[in-house]
């Protein structure tokens, strides 16, 4: 799932104004792959045209273009963030109160709930 680059999905609808026909509906039947970075769109009289994502987006409806907004930043979010627990030094650091409790309180939590170490390989015999 960390691979999947946000697309406006086939078959989303949009309009498109052209200057000496007036306007005209259409759909997505084709979206960018690793040969192309176009959308193909098909209009209602059956022409067809490949469009750049920054040329399809104008024509999307609000709803598509916010939820295509919100798809593309949560990608990027989960880009950009880090993986697994933090380390003691990032939680002091990044802590914007000089003493404060909660961060206190999980430092000495961090030190007892930790179990003993164990010795590894197979028991000795004696």
């Amino acid at each position: 799932f960390f691979n999947f680059v946000p697309v406006v999905p086939t078959g989303t609808k949009l309009k498109k104004h052209f200057d000496d026909h007036g306007e005209f509906e259409g759909k997505i039947i084709r979206i960018p792959d690793e040969e192309s970075d176009l959308y193909g769109v098909e209009y209602e009289d059956e022409d067809e045209e490949e469009l750049t994502l920054e040329e399809l987006l104008p024509l999307l409806s609000e709803s598509v273009r916010e939820d295509y907004k919100r798809a593309q930043r949560d990608y990027e979010a989960r880009l950009n963030r880090k993986r697994g627990r933090p380390r003691k030094s990032e939680i002091i650091q990044g802590s914007d109160a000089e003493n404060d409790p909660e961060d206190e309180e999980y430092l000495e939590e961090s030190k007892t709930d930790h179990a003993p170490k164990r010795k590894r390989g197979r028991p000795r015999k004696i």
